[in-house]
């Protein structure tokens, strides 16, 4: 970590102010910087330490009462100094969705890594056997056909490597990503593993249900389409491990669970997970939950289900701050964000609050995102009042994932939004 403190940002990186000299990521919070004060320039990126501080907390309570283990998409950030918050919060681990990735967990010392994914290719395959013998790191990779597990038993061979790499066997869906899509492919994964001659072992089974729909908000909730549907995939995971039951260790792992159906897992399978067995959850957006995708799916969130009262609710943690440059024409506004600073795959932002020049706020009602180019978006007024050229709005997002892949540093404020910190991510 210490790497990643050291290093030194300046006006080059986006989000800092022109003139800024060469400073290091450690002294950024001691610049006495403020967004409210336009000590930054827009659009900006912020992070909320008391959302994000909530988050950690409410996520490991919700895991320790589970009794679940918690090793969260490190894809979802890719930001160490979140990584170290995430481990000291309790998490067993962080999961990589590439050997980049791995690469980047295992610079900074994380001490397990699920790779939930399939390594391919010569590099990909020749830097995970590097993994087997290391001492400092743990690294379980997903497996889902015998030509994979083919593969991988040869680089692990080729590498020298004296010990041997831990595998688990995922279980897909018809048309979905990758995983085995019968008990039959997935006991054929299983086979090829064992003829491995030692070089690979069998931990687990895995799987995914993030891609399939989940809506949970209150006036939809226990009628859900797709519901039943999330609940079949879970049901099909267990199959598989009741299948390979035979073949693991006591101690083997299953691990599921994208940001807004973990509850689903924990509901179908932790009944079968036994100690020393673990379950194993690999949420990653809870960290700073958003305005969008996860205020409607997640059951941490406020009104989706009776965990968020037993547990407290996720906090949306990132903002986006800018300003508006234009107003062409009579309800339509002109903002300072686009494409290259906000996430539009799984919905545009949302308008959270307006602040004219001299700092007086008004409320957003009816203003709405209607589309986004590279370096702009458009912003309907509806019937809502129209802000001047040079006002403030900030903005809510929709998935994590794709905002921080947007910004090489954001600055973390406290509720009065001063800096107090920065994050720098690694993609």
């Amino acid at each position: 970590m210490a790497e990643v403190f050291d290093g030194e940002v300046d006006e080059t990186w986006k989000g800092m102010p022109a003139g800024l000299g060469r400073v290091p990521l450690r002294q950024i919070g001691k610049q006495g910087w403020n967004v409210l004060a336009e000590d930054l320039p827009f659009p900006l990126l912020v992070l909320k330490e008391s959302a994000l501080a909530n988050n950690l907390s409410v996520m490991a309570g919700f895991c320790a009462h589970h009794r679940v283990d918690l090793a969260p998409h490190g894809k979802t950030t890719m930001a160490p100094q979140l990584f170290a918050r995430q481990l000291e919060a309790g998490c067993w681990g962080i999961t990589a969705g590439s050997v980049e990735q791995l690469q980047v967990l295992r610079r900074v010392g994380v001490p397990r890594v699920i790779l939930a994914n399939q390594a391919v290719g010569r590099a990909n395959l020749a830097a995970l056997a590097d993994y087997v013998d290391d001492p400092e790191i743990e690294v379980l990779v997903f497996v889902d056909s015998v030509a994979e597990a083919q593969d991988l038993a040869r680089a692990v061979l080729e590498s020298g490597a004296t010990g041997s790499l831990g595998v688990l066997a995922e279980v897909g869906y018809v048309g979905g990503r990758t995983g085995a899509r019968s008990i039959e492919d997935l006991v054929a994964v299983a086979a090829a593993v064992e003829a491995s001659a030692g070089r690979l072992r069998l931990v687990g089974v895995a799987g995914f249900e993030g891609l399939l729909p989940v809506e949970r908000m209150s006036s939809t909730a226990g009628d859900a389409p797709g519901e039943d549907r999330v609940e079949m995939y879970i049901a099909s995971i267990g199959a598989g491990l009741a299948a390979l039951r035979d073949r693991l260790p006591e101690d083997y792992i299953v691990t599921a669970g994208g940001s807004a159906a973990f509850d689903a897992v924990i509901a179908g399978l932790r009944n079968q997970v036994a100690d020393p067995a673990r379950l194993i959850l690999r949420s990653g957006c809870y960290i700073t939950h958003d305005h969008g995708m996860y205020s409607e799916t997640s059951p941490l969130q406020a009104g989706n289900s009776a965990a968020a009262d037993q547990f407290g609710a996720l906090q949306p943690a990132l903002e986006v701050w800018t300003y508006v440059q234009s107003v062409p024409e009579p309800g339509l506004a002109i903002l300072t964000c686009g494409r290259r600073d906000v996430p539009f795959d799984y919905g545009l932002p949302v308008p959270l609050r307006h602040l004219t020049r001299s700092g007086d706020e008004h409320d957003v009602e009816g203003w709405t995102i209607t589309n986004v180019n590279d370096q702009h978006a458009y912003m309907g007024l509806g019937t809502g009042g129209t802000p001047a050229v040079g006002d403030r709005v900030v903005l809510g997002i929709s998935h994590p994932c794709t905002a921080f892949d947007k910004w090489r540093l954001i600055p973390v404020v406290d509720d009065s939004y001063d800096v107090i910190d920065a994050i720098r991510t690694f993609f």
